[in-house]
């Protein structure tokens, strides 16, 4: 049992290094014990199985999502790992790309309306379109 808790808590110590380093925040052991809830609440998406005892979740804290390595068996944050949008985006399909490419588009048309000559900024949206085809297949 011993060497199980002295796991955890070299666990959270990692994670709390990681999420310093990838995402600038100081968590405490609070905070960690918070993501840990919603994980085990449900109130994260699980994104991938990885082993037995370890998931990969996207969770968000403080308003900031973040990708969390979940160790099953000791029910606890292994660590933290940059955001992909890509994986979002494959996990949340249509509607996460639509919001993008929706804010991609506003912000085209605001350098138009500025600009008061932009055409040539449409063509930014095609190489969107594109990679939504591909992806798909």
């Amino acid at each position: 049992m011993d060497k199980q808790l002295h796991r955890k808590t070299l666990q959270r110590l990692h994670a709390r290094r990681r999420a310093r380093e990838r995402y600038d925040l100081e968590l405490t052991n609070a905070d960690i014990t918070r993501i840990v809830g919603a994980i085990r609440h449900g109130e994260s998406v699980s994104t991938k199985k990885l082993t037995n005892t370890r998931t990969l979740h996207v969770v968000r804290f403080n308003e900031q999502l973040m990708r969390v390595i979940y160790d099953n068996k000791r029910h606890n944050v292994c660590t933290f790992l940059p955001i992909s949008w890509k994986e979002i985006i494959m996990k949340w399909g249509y509607i996460a790309y639509g919001c993008i490419w929706l804010a991609s588009a506003l912000v085209i048309s605001v350098a138009i309306y500025v600009t008061k000559n932009g055409n040539w900024l449409w063509f930014l949206l095609i190489p969107g379109l594109v990679s939504v085809k591909t992806e798909t297949k």
